[in-house]
């Protein structure tokens, strides 16, 4: 197909194509079929015959009391292994094989006397029993004595294993139970050394301590801080004290045992009533009773009365708010009244009495905080007096449960003991309480006459089938691996090149010959036809490519006819009245002088090594309108003047003498000729061997031309077998049977 064209639809005529096939490869097809058949034939002979029976095995499954069938083992995967072990336990099999008398012999050592066995539960729960043996005398007592020595077996098997977690387990309890011992023994010295109800008891009254002391650390935190603030800061004033102060809470309750003051000194920077400013802390009363109240204590200590604990600790921010008060009403009266007059005495008389209810109100405030921050300090100390004996305590306990842990080796020797019972109770369940019984219950199918396999009928048709497979799958893939060319249109889809026609096969007598137009040996009249097809079709190109002028035939490689297509070419030419000259340019093993029966030298290699005139090499035939011009003499270095400039000028002046040059160019692969030619030529004409060239060399050698841009005119498929019925099918108007009805419809 050309390019541009639309692929065709596959209708009728693919169908006859694929006959065409089946009748080029009829022989193999019959062979392959036969030779299945002949295959099925032996099968049957040397098979070995098979017998077969269908049992019912009664089916109980016993379910242990307390317990649901469906949740003991996995019910559904327990009879699943049921039917396995019964069709695939080969012991069991082998002791079948011994009641049935089989003894092996040294012809036929471990022959297997079954095929198959197949078991599978019916609608009704029982188990259908598939036997499949070679022996027609075993088809009948096989399955009977499968499945008594199926449950023969599993009950040995039972008390196998009780005797063996019985012996193993026995050891392990005595081990287990000595263990035991030893464990108690070692507690009870652990218990005599330590005395751990009593340990606990203490480290339980003792683990309150750590927490008590982090909340004790967190207050001194605090109180620290406020303290450190008050000592570094000279300039407060009464009400930043006071809020200081009271930012903290002292922590001190009703009935609490506090340490007894030295009030001897202050400790910070401030003022009281009757007293000088000092550079540290205030003066405290001399005697703290009536702020505390209460009894005194043994060493210095009082306790904290709930009276002075009940006063309002908040009103010393009422005093600040009449401080502000008088002060702003005294600077409005200042303004009004002389520093005598009564308003002005009353208001500074009411001023002075609220500073000292301040000063008061913050003396009691440093009294209550540097209480606070004594009792802390002692409590602290009490309790880091105590944390040794926590500490001693907890390690004392943590002792005792390392040794116990050792002692006893981190196992539950009780559970141990429990689990290992209970494994021994569970084989004993198991060995005497089976839950499976089968039992036998009859035939269903006994064929041990007539054989169920090889199967005759069934034989032929597969054999059949499968030779038919063959026979069908064979040929067609071995025309998918046949990679030569025998179809025009697949070559014009696969390149993109236009089929400019066929030459049909010759007789090899005739072949040798290279046959040319008008000679004896081309005497057929379709023949004749084909070359003028050829001639038209390249004549046709010019339409869209370049006037073929001057035509290079070439070939991918040697012995594909180029030569006999090339110069019947030019013949055809010549005999449409063409002025035409054909050129053999294989300076390597020229035949145009053989062909036509001239003298080979001087030829085209003198024309360029020696400079000759090119009208001397001219040879003048006896076909009007027809020239040669033969190979010449063998001479160093003309292949390459095929490239030189000489040959353009040769090739220019030979246009203007003759309307067609033909050149019978050298193959395209393994030599160079044919590219350095091509430039000097309108247009490439490939000349294909129909059944020999591969598609692959065909597609290297277009790359070769494609690359050195030469103008593809199409391919000539040569020496097409128009015998075979694929060729004969789609070159129909190729052949002599086209040929002489066309000339019997003609003489009617």
């Amino acid at each position: 197909m050309t390019p541009g064209m639309e692929k065709r639809k596959v209708d009728f005529t693919d169908l006859v194509f694929y006959l065409a096939i089946a009748s080029k490869h009829a022989r193999l097809m019959v062979l392959l079929v036969s030779l299945s058949l002949i295959g099925g034939l032996v099968y049957y002979v040397y098979a070995r015959p098979l017998f077969y029976s269908r049992s019912v095995v009664k089916f109980v499954d016993l379910k242990p009391i307390g317990q649901d069938i469906d949740e003991v083992q996995g019910n559904r995967f327990y009879r699943q292994n049921i039917l396995s072990e019964l069709s695939d336990s080969a012991h069991v099999i082998r002791r079948v094989y011994d009641r049935l008398g089989y003894v092996e012999t040294p012809d036929n050592p471990g022959r297997p006397m079954h095929k198959k066995v197949s078991a599978s539960f019916d609608s009704e729960n029982n188990i259908r029993l598939d036997v499949w043996v070679y022996d027609p005398s075993w088809a009948e007592p096989f399955p009977e004595y499968l499945v008594e020595e199926f449950m023969a077996d599993r009950k040995k098997r039972a008390e196998e294993l009780k005797t063996l977690v019985e012996t193993r387990y026995s050891a392990e309890l005595e081990r287990i139970q000595a263990k035991i011992r030893e464990e108690h023994e070692e507690r009870a010295k652990l218990d005599k050394t330590y005395n751990p109800d009593q340990l606990v008891i203490e480290v339980e009254q003792l683990s309150a301590i750590p927490k008590q002391l982090f909340q004790v650390n967190q207050k001194l935190d605090q109180i620290e801080r406020v303290r450190a603030q008050l000592l570094t800061s000279a300039n407060l004033t009464v009400i930043e004290r006071l809020t200081l102060y009271h930012s903290v809470d002292a922590g001190l309750r009703p009935g609490m045992i506090v340490p007894q003051l030295d009030t001897s000194a202050g400790t910070g920077t401030g003022t009281s009533a009757g007293a000088e400013p000092r550079r540290r802390g205030f003066l405290l009363p001399k005697d703290g009773e009536g702020m505390l109240g209460g009894d005194s204590t043994q060493h210095g200590s009082r306790v904290v009365s709930r009276e002075v604990l009940n006063e309002n600790p908040m009103v010393w921010q009422t005093l600040q708010r009449d401080l502000f008060r008088l002060e702003q009403e005294l600077r409005e009266k200042s303004r009004m009244f002389l520093d005598k007059h009564p308003t002005i005495v009353e208001l500074r008389r009411q001023l002075d009495g609220v500073k000292k209810a301040l000063d008061k109100a913050l003396y009691d405030a440093a009294y209550l905080f540097e209480l606070s921050y004594a009792r802390l300090r002692d409590q602290k100390k009490s309790l880091e007096l105590q944390m040794p004996q926590y500490e001693d305590a907890r390690a004392r306990l943590n002792k005792y449960e390392q040794d116990k842990s050792v002692a006893g080796q981190g196992n539950d020797w009780t559970q141990l003991m429990v689990e290992a019972r209970k494994k021994i109770e569970n084989a004993v369940y198991a060995a005497q309480e089976d839950r499976v019984e089968l039992s036998f219950v009859g035939h269903q199918l006994v064929r041990k006459q007539v054989p169920v396999s090889p199967n005759r009928i069934k034989l032929v048709v597969f054999s059949f089938a499968f030779g038919v497979a063959l026979a069908i799958g064979i040929p067609f893939l071995i025309e998918f691996l046949d990679q030569t060319v025998t179809n025009m249109d697949k070559l014009e889809a696969e390149t993109h090149m236009k089929g400019l026609g066929l030459v049909p096969d010759f007789e090899d007598t005739i072949a040798e010959a290279y046959p040319l137009l008008g000679s004896e040996n081309m005497t057929d009249p379709d023949m004749l036809e084909n070359f003028r097809v050829i001639r038209t079709n390249l004549v046709s190109a010019a339409a869209t490519s370049k006037y073929p002028q001057v035509v290079m035939v070439t070939s991918t490689g040697p012995k594909e006819g180029k030569t006999v297509v090339s110069s019947n070419l030019a013949l055809s030419f010549a005999q449409m009245g063409d002025k035409t000259l054909y050129i053999d340019t294989n300076l390597r093993r020229g035949l145009v002088h053989h062909l036509f029966s001239v003298r080979s030298s001087p030829g085209l290699s003198n024309v360029l090594v020696e400079k000759l005139d090119v009208s001397e090499a001219i040879r003048e035939t006896a076909v009007e309108n027809f020239s040669v011009l033969p190979a010449g003499d063998h001479l160093d270095g003309d292949i390459e003047m095929l490239g030189s400039q000489r040959f353009q000028q040769i090739m220019e002046e030979l246009r203007g003498k003759y309307q067609r040059i033909v050149l019978d160019a050298p193959p395209v692969l393994g030599l160079s000729e044919t590219a350095v030619i091509q430039p000097v030529v309108d247009g490439v004409v490939l000349v294909i061997w129909s059944a020999f060239t591969s598609t692959r060399q065909i597609r290297t050698a277009m790359d070769i031309l494609n690359d050195n841009h030469a103008n593809m005119y199409g391919f000539v498929l040569n020496r097409l077998d128009l015998t075979a019925t694929m060729n004969r099918f789609h070159y129909y108007y190729y052949s002599n049977h086209y040929y002489n009805r066309y000339q019997s419809m003609a003489r009617v």
